[in-house]
C-alpha cells in the first residue's frame, strides 16, 4: 500500500535560490518541450517524443547553444520528470482533442521533484533531500523512517515550503467493527452536503468568519496591488489627453461615410497585423531580439511595497485553502466513522458545470473534485464500498417513495412536491434517499 506524507520545511536563503533555479529551468525545459512539437507540426514533422526530446537537447540544443548550459546545472531527474510530464500532457490531447497544454508562466507554481536512489534519509526533525541536503522539519516525528520512500517533491505554497513523500508500506483494510445501513451522499452549494440518513452539513464557506474575513481581505489587497503598479498620470498628461480627444472627435465629425468607413477597415487590418506579429514573436529562442524589445516594454518596476502586497496575497491565499481542504476533510471523517455498508455520491461533471458564470465561484470554493477523491481514498482504506450514480441518474427529479419522475422541476424548487403520491420533501434530502437506493 502506498501512503502520502506532506509536511512545512524550513528554507534557508541558500535553498530558495537553488528552488527557484531548479523551477525556473524546469519552467523553461516544458516551454521548449511545446515550441519545438509546435514548429515541427508546422513544418508538417513527426511529433518528438519524450524520449527524443531528451536525445535532441542533450545531443543537438546544448551544443548548438553553449549559452543555454545553465540547464545542466540543475537536478537532472528533475528534468526528465519535465519532459515526461508534458509528454503524457500531449498525449492525452492527442486521444481526447481537448486540453492543449499552455506555456508555464514565471508565476505559475512549479514543484522540485526527486527520486529515491539510496540518498533520501528521514530522521525525527529532518530530512535529507537531493540537492538541497538536510532540511529541517516544522512537526517533529510526522514523517516515517520505519517505510520505504519512493518519491517525492518540494512545494511552495504562498511564502512557505513544504515537501510531500510517498511511502510503500504492508498494511491491509483497517477494520471499524460492525457495519452500519449505506448512505447516500448529495453534494449542493446551499447546504454542502445532505446524507440519507438525516444529517446536513453547511456550506463552510457561509458560515466559517475567519475564511470571509480572508476573502475580504483579498479583494482589499487586490484593489491595493492595482494602486499600486499603476502609474500615476500628471495633471499636464490628463490635459494633453483631454484635447487630444476633443481634437479627434471634431476631426473625426467633419469625415463623410465613405472616409469613416476607410478609417474602420484601415483599424482592422492593424489590429490583424499586430496579431500575427504577437503569434510569431512567441518562438521565444528563434526571435530574441523581438522579445527583449517587447520585455523592456511590457516590465514594470516592482517596488518593496508591490513585493509586501504580492506575498501577502500568496499567504492569504494559502490560509484559504487549508481552511476549505481541512473543512471537507472533518465531513469526510463523520461520514466514514459511522462505518457504513456503502456510500453512494453523484458522478458530477465539475469542469462542464464550473462554466456558469453566475456559480463557477461558488462551485469551485465547495472543493466537490477534494470532496470525492478523499471520501474515495478513506473508504478504500476501511474497507467501504463506494460507488457512483450513474451522470444522467435523476436523482433531484425522481420521487423516492413511489419513483415518479418529475421532468419540470426547477433549481429554484427546494421543496420536491410530487404530483403522483403527494410527497413533499426536501429536495437534496429527497436525492441523498434515492442515491442510497442506487447502492
Amino acid at each position: 500500500m502506498v501512503k502520502g506524507y506532506k509536511t512545512e520545511i524550513l528554507f534557508s536563503p541558500e535553498n530558495i535560490r537553488l528552488f527557484n533555479k531548479n523551477c525556473g529551468v524546469k519552467k523553461f525545459v516544458y516551454n521548449l518541450f511545446i515550441t519545438v512539437n509546435k514548429q515541427r507540426y508546422e513544418k508538417t514533422e513527426k511529433y518528438l517524443s519524450a524520449y527524443d526530446f531528451s536525445k535532441w537537447l542533450n545531443n543537438e540544443f546544448l551544443k548548438d547553444n553553449p549559452e543555454y548550459n545553465w540547464i545542466k546545472e540543475v537536478s537532472s531527474k528533475n528534468i526528465k520528470e519535465t519532459i515526461i510530464e508534458i509528454d503524457k500532457a500531449f498525449k492525452r490531447f492527442f486521444k481526447t482533442k481537448e486540453g492543449y497544454p499552455n506555456y508555464k508562466r514565471k508565476r505559475d507554481n512549479v514543484s522540485f521533484y526527486f527520486v529515491n536512489d539510496n540518498h533520501i534519509k528521514v530522521e525525527r526533525h529532518r530530512i535529507k533531500i537531493p540537492i538541497f541536503g538536510w532540511l529541517r522539519i516544522k512537526e517533529f516525528g510526522y514523517l516515517p523512517n520505519r517505510y520505504k520512500i519512493l518519491s517525492g517533491n518540494v512545494s511552495r505554497e504562498g511564502n512557505k515550503y513544504f515537501v510531500s513523500i510517498r511511502c510503500e508500506f504492508e498494511g491491509g483494510i483497517i477494520d471499524l467493527g460492525k457495519k452500519t445501513g449505506g448512505i447516500g451522499v448529495d453534494l449542493g452549494i446551499e447546504k454542502l452536503a445532505t446524507v440519507s440518513d438525516g444529517r446536513v452539513f453547511e456550506n463552510f464557506n457561509k458560515i466559517n468568519k475567519k475564511l470571509i474575513k480572508l476573502e475580504k481581505r483579498i479583494k482589499h489587497l487586490n484593489k491595493e496591488l492595482s494602486r499600486r503598479l499603476k502609474r500615476k498620470k500628471t495633471n499636464k498628461e490628463k490635459l494633453e489627453e483631454i484635447r487630444e480627444k476633443e481634437i479627434y472627435k471634431k476631426w473625426y465629425k467633419s469625415l463623410s461615410k465613405e472616409e469613416k468607413e476607410k478609417i474602420k477597415k484601415e483599424k482592422k487590418e492593424q489590429a490583424r497585423l499586430e496579431k500575427e506579429r504577437r503569434k510569431e514573436s512567441s518562438y521565444f529562442f528563434n526571435n530574441k531580439k523581438l522579445n527583449k524589445k517587447e520585455s523592456v516594454n511590457k516590465k514594470v518596476n516592482k517596488s518593496k511595497n508591490v513585493i509586501k502586497t504580492i506575498l501577502a496575497l500568496r499567504e492569504t491565499y494559502r490560509k484559504i485553502s487549508f481552511i476549505r481542504t481541512g473543512n471537507v476533510k472533518l465531513i469526510v471523517d463523520s461520514l466514514v466513522k459511522k462505518n457504513p455498508q456503502f456510500i453512494v455520491t453523484e458522478d458530477l461533471n465539475i469542469k462542464g458545470l464550473a462554466k456558469n458564470k453566475h456559480l463557477s465561484k461558488a462551485i469551485l470554493n465547495c472543493k466537490w473534485g477534494y470532496f470525492l477523491e478523499y471520501l474515495k481514498y478513506k473508504c478504500e482504506k476501511f474497507g467501504i464500498v463506494y460507488k457512483k450514480a450513474d451522470r444522467f441518474f435523476p436523482s433531484s427529479k425522481k420521487c423516492s417513495n413511489c419513483g415518479n419522475i418529475k421532468k419540470d422541476l426547477k433549481l429554484s424548487d427546494r421543496i420536491y412536491h410530487c404530483d403522483n403520491c403527494g410527497l413533499e420533501i426536501n429536495r437534496d434530502y429527497n436525492a441523498a434517499l434515492n442515491l442510497c437506493t442506487v447502492g
